[in-house]
């Protein structure tokens, strides 16, 4: 979603503002007969009614099922009549023709909840969804593929997204409303002019849902750096932004006559990266201000998003700014600053922005009916853990059967594993044995966080930042022959929007030199931290007991969690540690980074147990000072710093508002 990064888009939006708006004709929109949801005018209607979009995004993909309902009936409390969540394809389609749709990926049960609660859905299955999160949905699989051009007519991406869709819309195609469930409408592609202009890509991409059997209405979704060239062939356009909602709509008028307006993501908040200074927050007054001017115009509107969650596992995205060369890895937590908080708590926001919804939206029979409030979870502060044994993560590499030998240096996705699919998360450790003596090393293409050792010695760590990907180690001792080097690096999540996404292909991209000649012939480990190698090492750790590495390298501990009572949502706090992921029960809850500005990681009660509960937790830097981690009943995700006041990209909106408002008719 966010990235502008090209002020080019100013002058573009100019040049459209200042043409002549005759030439502009009336946007014919295609409507299946069989559609509930229907384009009247400049208005919706549902089942031949005048009807106005109430929604708010929640991802089922970021929230434990077991709390699925809960989350639905807060936003059905607030006055909501639909919800909107992608789909994340990587999550359904792990691996080429392995598709899933259980636990957290029950895509039809959690549809069909938010219908018992009598809520319709706006569905939105990509193939390329944004959403920070990685590669924006797509698979990594997709780059195994040395020419893959994704999010175009490129053959085998179109082939592959035919192939997901033959899975993923059986799945739903029954809970259309027109089918007696309760989708209403149907999201092609996102966000697609940020990114390019192929309107023939859009018009396959929507046809590809309509083949197989979508009769809902059909929708685009844009910012403002693309609203104008966005979308697919004679299908509704939307809106994205946070602010300026009277001037958005005035440009989506000219470029769309006689058609709804509605802002399909109204940004409630913003995400945070790894390294900065804040968490970032969307004040109340400002967001109630442009909400009003959203109900003034008359407008749809989605809440993006009504409820974040939390980007488990390896899920996070990232964003790369093309202006400063800079990667930069979203957290583990999508809080968001939304209205209900990542563990699901009503907020200040929730309870103000309620208070409008009953004053201008809701009639006084929508008010009567609207469902008391659920109270907020109860949050446990179960103190200190003592992390008791761990083992070096060299150690561990026995542990992996999928270990390959290769001449040369090779990403994750070029590795010959998983049937020709490469690996597509986690850490990926490259060793070689030296075959002369050497005084330095240089590592080219790191990506995206490297730690360096010598026969077990933690040398030197790396982020993909550093200078021109151009990474020294300069040894102050010669290191000799048959030293072993390993160099283990860390996918922190494929960026997800904007212009990089053909080339985020995660390990060492280029080469590793010695005294300035390639090193050859290198024993590659896929980290994967799969079910399989992940209860290797625990069962390794259970019988150590007591027993720790006191290497200075990555390693990885173990502890027990004592719960007497029926478990709560907590929060995770490794205050002593570098930088790592945590496991609860087999459950990966994410990573951490000392570096902030998140400090803790929520621990939702449903993958915790009465009585005994395992920590796992993989350090990648050094010991811990400390072998203790506290769960603690409060959230720390950093000092809050508003985010308009913050980030360049809210300014540049800004001057887009301003030129719309001075040129605009």
């Amino acid at each position: 979603m966010r990235y502008f990064c090209s002020w080019l888009a100013v002058g573009v939006l100019l040049l459209y503002l200042l043409s002549d708006d005759s030439s502009t004709s009336i946007t014919t929109i295609l409507q299946h007969p069989q559609g509930v949801l229907k384009v009247e005018g400049d208005g919706f209607t549902l089942f031949d009614k005048p009807f106005h979009i109430r929604s708010g995004t929640i991802h089922y993909f970021r929230v434990v099922p077991q709390y699925w309902r809960d989350r639905l009936l807060k936003m059905k409390a607030f006055g909501l009549n639909t919800i909107e969540t992608y789909v994340p394809w990587n999550l359904h389609e792990p691996l080429p023709g392995q598709f899933d749709y259980t636990g957290i990926l029950d895509v039809r049960k959690f549809i069909s909840i938010a219908q018992e609660l009598g809520l319709y859905v706006i569905l939105r299955p990509g193939p390329y969804i944004c959403a920070e999160w990685e590669f924006g949905g797509m698979p990594s699989w997709l780059l195994s593929d040395k020419n893959m051009k994704v999010r175009s007519t490129y053959k085998p991406f179109m082939d592959a997204i035919h192939r997901f869709l033959d899975s993923f819309i059986p799945e739903v195609k029954s809970l259309q409303a027109s089918k007696g469930g309760p989708i209403i409408a149907v999201q092609v592609e996102n966000e697609y002019g940020s990114y390019g202009s192929d309107e023939e890509y859009m018009r396959l991409s929507r046809d590809a849902l309509i083949d197989r059997g979508i009769v809902e209405l059909l929708v685009t979704s844009d910012n403002s750096e693309g609203i104008v060239h966005g979308g697919a062939p004679r299908v509704l356009k939307t809106y994205n932004f946070q602010g300026q909602a009277k001037s958005h709509f005035r440009l989506l008028r000219r470029v769309q006559k006689s058609a709804p307006i509605m802002v399909m993501e109204f940004w409630s908040g913003w995400f945070d990266h790894w390294g900065e200074q804040y968490h970032h927050f969307h004040t109340i007054p400002h967001l109630l201000g442009t909400f009003k001017d959203i109900l003034d115009s008359d407008a749809s509107f989605n809440f993006y998003v009504f409820h974040g969650g939390t980007n488990f596992g390896f899920m996070n995205g990232a964003n790369y700014d093309d202006i400063l060369s800079l990667y930069m890895p979203t957290v583990t937590s999508y809080d968001y600053d939304a209205l209900l908080s990542e563990s699901g708590d009503i907020t200040d926001k929730y309870l103000q922005l309620r208070k409008v919804m009953i004053e201008r939206v809701l009639n006084e029979k929508e008010v009567k009916m609207l469902p008391k409030i659920p109270e907020s979870s109860q949050k446990a502060h179960y103190g200190k853990v003592e992390m008791k044994s761990s083992i070096n993560l060299l150690d561990t590499l026995k542990y992996i059967d999928n270990a390959v030998s290769h001449s040369t240096i090779a990403p994750m996705e070029l590795l010959p594993i998983h049937n020709g699919s490469g690996q597509s998360y986690g850490y990926i450790l490259y060793r070689h044995k030296l075959a002369k003596p050497t005084t330095n090393l240089r590592i080219e293409g790191i990506r995206d966080f490297a730690v360096v050792l010598i026969d077990g010695k933690l040398i030197k760590s790396f982020r993909r930042n550093d200078i021109e990907n151009y990474h020294m180690v300069e040894l102050s001792n010669t290191i000799q022959t048959g030293a072993t080097i390993d160099i283990l690096v860390e996918n922190c999540g494929r960026v997800n929007f904007g212009s990089k996404l053909n080339s985020e292909r995660k390990g060492i991209l280029g080469g590793v030199y010695s005294n300035s000649k390639e090193l050859k012939e290198w024993t590659i480990y896929p980290l994967e931290f799969d079910k399989v190698y992940v209860d290797r090492v625990r069962n390794k750790l259970k019988k150590r007991k007591n027993e720790s590495s006191k290497a200075n390298s990555p390693s990885i501990y173990i502890g027990e969690l004592e719960i007497n009572d029926e478990p709560s949502d907590s929060f995770l706090t490794l205050e002593d540690w570098g930088k790592g992921i945590c496991f609860i029960n087999g459950f990966n809850i994410g990573r951490y980074w000392k570096i902030g500005p998140q400090r803790s990681l929520y621990v939702p009660a449903p993958i915790l147990r009465k009585g005994k509960n395992e920590v796992l937790i993989f350090e990648q830097l050094h010991a811990a000072s400390s072998s203790e981690v506290i769960f603690n009943d409060k959230p720390q995700l950093g000092q809050e710093g508003a985010f308009f006041m913050l980030n360049y990209n809210y300014v540049f909106q800004l001057i887009l508002s301003f030129w719309y408002l001075v040129f605009m008719p």
